[in-house]
């Protein structure tokens, strides 16, 4: 629609006399309509892109969603993947993105960060927002056929069901295992997580909690009178490493990245 309208009357016999009625309506609506305009661009442009947060291991976590053991195990499955493949992976969890697009802002991620080798572009990013319940994972170019974006939408399905069960840390193992799986053809194998369960467990009867409860108690009891205490149940779960969520060193390779991937919530 135009800004200006000044019709000439034809009543007048064309003398350019202008038609009577509200004079300078239109150019009133046309103002207040290009000052809403300029106030829209002032705001739009005041409002600065988020910044992706420095790299500072294979781990970020900006959110506190692991706790250090989980991230120390996140940060090995990640090493094994690195050994097995000569690529690289990084993990951001952020606690929200301030209403900003997930797709562009990761996108800004991978081309800072720069994951997986120059030349090979073999790199993945996954990022989490908690607050959002948003997932994305960023493929490199160089993983793209190995990990098309059909094969990335497996994966942010696939651990949709461990971070809705309260089981992040698993859900991210289960995307580096997947990620390992495509790239390199061999899965995780028995160091993956066991998968969260499909439906809720039905209630045990209480005769059977009963029993339980008494052959837990039998085996402690029988436990308890071994001349050997050096029986061990079960492993460590931090693998040795302690007091932080960053691998020490770890930097992108020179990695590019054209948007391939997918996205999802949970």
């Amino acid at each position: 629609m135009a800004c200006t309208s000044n019709r000439q009357g034809r009543a007048d016999g064309g003398r350019g006399i202008r038609s009577a009625g509200r004079p300078g309506s239109a150019g009133r609506g046309c103002s207040l309509a290009l000052l809403l305009a300029a106030g829209w661009l002032l705001r739009a442009g005041s409002v600065a892109a988020l910044e992706p947060p420095p790299l500072t291991g294979r781990v970020v976590d900006r959110a506190g969603l692991l706790t250090a053991p989980d991230a120390a195990r996140i940060e090995q499955a990640i090493r094994r993947l690195e050994q097995a493949s000569g690529g690289q992976m990084a993990v951001l969890i952020l606690p929200s993105l301030d209403g900003e697009a997930l797709e562009p802002f990761s996108i800004r991620v991978a081309e800072t960060w720069q994951i997986g080798r120059r030349g090979h572009d073999d790199g993945a990013v996954l990022i989490v927002v908690r607050d959002d319940r948003r997932i994305r994972l960023e493929i490199g170019y160089g993983w793209e056929g190995a990990i098309n974006d059909a094969r990335a939408g497996d994966i942010i399905r696939g651990l949709g069901p461990y971070f809705r069960a309260g089981r992040y840390a698993d859900g991210i193992l289960f995307a580096v295992g997947k990620v390992q799986e495509f790239v390199t053809g061999k899965p995780l194998g028995a160091s993956a997580p066991e998968p969260p369960a499909t439906e809720p467990q039905a209630k045990p009867p209480a005769l059977a909690v009963l029993v339980f409860i008494i052959l837990v108690i039998v085996f402690v009891v029988a436990l308890s009178r071994r001349a050997q205490s050096g029986l061990t149940l079960g492993g460590s779960r931090a693998g040795g490493f302690r007091g932080g969520f960053s691998g020490g060193g770890f930097r992108g390779g020179g990695g590019r990245f054209g948007g391939g991937g997918a996205s999802g919530s949970w």
